[in-house]
């Protein structure tokens, strides 16, 4: 269980993820992502 979400966590869930990944596909950014995936 977590009691505690991150600052971050929190803003993120605000986003749809359907959404927010046909965004990344549609302006090509993960082309030069190094470490983290979007």
């Amino acid at each position: 269980m977590v009691r505690h979400a991150s600052l971050f966590s929190q803003i993120v869930g605000f986003f749809d993820r359907n959404q927010f990944a046909r965004l990344v596909s549609n302006h090509d950014a993960e082309r030069n992502a190094k470490g983290f995936k979007c």
